[in-house]
């Protein structure tokens, strides 16, 4: 009887932990966008990424992520492989968040000469669908690194507008 006792005492005591929201752990996301050019040398763009990340908490996670980005006035392809940083302010159900990508553009198609470092700040609001998966909403900027048709470094700035689904 004692031992039965204690099993149940320490089942009991492990219960909350079993139904508590997972804090840490991998956090991945796909996102679908748009991109609006900022000046006549920037292409608007369509955007679909992965990233794959881990969450250090319910406010903050680190992933890599890669992209496929099509060039609406070009045709052209570029692949952006990136390191992605997201803040989200609070844990309840709706939230803003603050996210960063710096990585670099690598051209998949002719169309692009010489493509290089990005950075990709936005800002968004996080929905909880459940404890394993969300919707994102952003609004960010995309400053992409070139070399021109004269072999000089330009910058193409776009507006980008993003939707994706979280997993956490």
């Amino acid at each position: 009887m004692k031992k039965l006792l204690i099993l149940l005492v320490v089942v009991l005591m492990g219960t909350p932990q079993v139904f508590a929201q997972k804090t840490s752990g991998y956090e991945g996301t796909i996102d679908f966008g748009y991109g609006i050019g900022l000046d006549d040398s920037t292409a608007d763009f369509l955007h679909f990424s992965a990233i794959n990340g881990y969450r250090f908490s319910p406010y903050f996670s680190v992933g890599l992520g890669t992209a496929l980005r099509y060039n609406m006035s070009t045709e052209g392809l570029s692949f952006p492989l990136t390191a992605e940083f997201k803040g989200v302010f609070s844990n309840s159900k709706v939230a803003p968040f603050i996210g960063l990508g710096v990585g670099y553009t690598i051209s998949v198609s002719p169309v692009f000469d010489g493509v290089g470092f990005l950075f990709t700040p936005s800002l968004g609001v996080q929905y909880k669908l459940n404890d394993a998966m969300g919707l994102n909403l952003s609004v960010g900027y995309s400053g992409q690194l070139y070399n021109d048709y004269w072999d000089e470094i330009d910058l193409a700035s776009a507006i980008t507008i993003k939707v994706g689904l979280v997993l956490f």
